[in-house]
């Protein structure tokens, strides 16, 4: 069966039977953009054919793992610095007040926040290679104002915030790519190493401190260290981030059909002329057009309040946002940064006990979160996984 790229306009007649009219502008609404998408989407699915075994292929894990190393710097940094604000050496550099630990911590989330909240005009506009570029290279600058901070609050909690703002970014861009570069097979599973790399990188963080406590002398290369390993997923997403091509989905919204068909080519390891590539592009391009048809000339900001105002996508917008909220209220963040200041005041005496409960909580917390992300949530689905977990 050979697949013939279709037209890059969408018909009168397409955009009627999906739920939309024509004007000058674009498409106006007839019953709401979310459910035209659906029905778009389910004509598209009904047509797909089996994914050939080639598709699986080592450039494909080689990829996704290698954009998931920025989520070890994340983990890492959720591990290490709790313990790193315990190390006698760094409260002496720095001083043990209350007031500095809080603001060297949350100006690292507040970074991220801004992060977050940014990167998107950015990984729109210029792809989502050349976002990861740039917050990578945001987070490596981060790390020298903090290493040679030499016991200034100031210089280490602005090198905390840039530090926070790369991690926002990658935090979302990377997941943008890992979902458009896979095949659909393993969507799931490349966003499931994204969060065992992540708490990869926790345990990684949890126990370094204990170690150098153990091992090394209280002075300043000491509290360093820890904020120098924070480097090394970088610098080795750093090395590969060449090598990996940009997201086809991607180029596909910007007119680059013929980038978008060789990179597919590339990550599929097949050839164009093959008929499950030819599919794969035309269901991405036509999945494209639809949304460009649904959104027609609206800005982000109108995009935004469009969501709030239909029952079905802002059902899910509400739906993820209690989610999240009850995982920042179980008190998870105070533990991941806070964890030896809270062991110390449940008994465990001296700085080096601490340290160690806190790397068993780490361990703990890497081991179910394995299991969850391979052996559990893509069995029994992501409702049930959280019903079980909460009742």
């Amino acid at each position: 069966m050979k697949m013939k790229r279709e037209d890059s306009t969408l018909s009168d007649s397409k955009a009627s039977s999906v739920g939309y009219k024509r004007t000058p502008t674009g498409l106006r609404n007839r019953t709401s953009a979310a459910t035209a998408h659906q029905r778009t989407m389910a004509e598209q699915s009904a047509e797909g054919i089996p994914e050939p075994k080639e598709i699986h292929n080592w450039l494909v894990y080689v990829v996704g793992l290698s954009m998931c190393m920025s989520a070890m710097a994340y983990g890492y940094d959720t591990g290490f610095f709790g313990g790193t604000l315990a190390l006698p050496s760094f409260a002496r550099d720095f001083g043990d007040t209350t007031t500095s630990k809080a603001t060297m911590v949350s100006l690292f989330k507040a970074g991220s926040f801004f992060g977050t909240a940014l990167q998107l005009p950015f990984t729109e506009a210029y792809g989502r290679k050349k976002s990861v570029a740039l917050a990578i290279f945001i987070f490596i600058a981060s790390a020298f104002p903090q290493i040679f901070a030499a016991g200034s609050v100031p210089v280490f909690t602005v090198g905390r915030f840039f530090g926070g703002f790369a991690v926002g970014m990658l935090y979302i861009s990377v997941p943008i790519y890992l979902a458009e570069f896979s095949p659909a097979s393993v969507r799931g599973r490349f966003l499931s190493f994204f969060d065992i790399l992540q708490a990869v990188g926790s345990l990684i963080g949890f126990w370094i401190n204990y170690g150098i406590q153990s091992s090394m002398e209280s002075n300043r290369f000491q509290w360093q260290l820890p904020v120098f390993v924070q480097l090394f997923p970088a610098a080795m997403l750093v090395v590969i981030l060449p090598w990996l091509p940009e997201s086809p989905r991607w180029l596909i919204t910007k007119g680059r059909d013929e980038q978008a068909m060789k990179n597919l080519c590339y990550l599929r390891r097949l050839p164009e002329t093959n008929d499950y590539v030819q599919y794969e592009f035309n269901q991405t391009k036509e999945q494209v057009e639809a949304e460009k048809a649904i959104r027609g000339e609206a800005s982000i900001w109108q995009l935004v309040k469009e969501i709030f105002r239909l029952k079905s996508p802002r059902r899910r917008v509400v739906l993820g946002l209690i989610i999240i909220g009850f995982k920042s209220f179980s008190g998870i963040n105070a533990i991941n940064y806070y964890g030896p200041q809270i062991f110390r005041q449940l008994g465990f005496i001296g700085t080096r006990n601490a340290l160690f409960a806190n790397g068993v909580y780490g361990s703990v917390r890497f081991v179910f979160t394995v299991i969850f992300g391979l052996f559990i949530v893509d069995r029994i689905g992501e409702y049930r996984t959280y019903r079980s977990l909460v009742v």
